[in-house]
C-alpha cells in the first residue's frame, strides 16, 4: 500500500505534460509545457481558479496564413492526460505543408478538474 501511495505521489509530482508541475517548479525536471509560465501555477495568479482561457501567440514565420489546424491535449484531475498537441499533428489536421505561425491556447476549469492545451498552426 505504501508503494502505491509513493507511486501516485511521484506521478503527480513529476507530471509535466500540462498544468502545474512541482518537479519543474523546483528544477527537478525540465519544463516541457508549451506555455512555460503555466508549469509554475500562474493560472492561480491570473484569477483562473474557476475558469481560465488564454492564447499565447508564437513566432510568425514566412508563409501565407491561409489554413488553420489544431491539435489538443486534455487533462483530468492532473491524473489522466490524453491527446496529441504536437505541431506536426496540428499541421496534419489541416494539411499544412508550410507553417507560418504556431500559437498555444490553454483552457482550464476549476484549475485541476479539467485542462486543455491546444496547438494552433497556421500556414499554407
Amino acid at each position: 500500500m505504501k508503494i502505491k501511495i509513493l507511486l501516485l505521489f511521484l506521478i503527480i509530482f513529476f507530471q509535466n505534460c500540462m498544468g502545474l508541475s512541482y518537479g519543474a517548479m523546483i528544477g527537478a525536471i525540465p519544463n516541457t509545457n508549451p506555455n512555460k509560465q503555466y508549469a509554475h501555477g500562474i493560472i492561480i495568479y491570473k484569477n483562473g481558479i474557476i475558469f481560465h482561457k488564454t492564447n499565447s501567440p508564437g513566432q510568425a514565420l514566412d508563409a501565407k496564413l491561409v489554413k488553420t489546424g489544431e491539435s489538443c491535449n486534455h487533462g483530468i484531475l492532473w491524473l489522466i492526460s490524453f491527446g496529441d498537441s504536437s505541431i506536426q499533428q496540428a499541421a496534419k489536421s489541416a494539411k499544412i505543408t508550410k507553417i507560418g505561425s504556431v500559437d498555444h491556447e490553454i483552457t482550464s476549469i476549476l484549475t485541476l478538474l479539467y485542462q486543455s492545451n491546444c496547438t494552433i498552426v497556421k500556414g499554407e
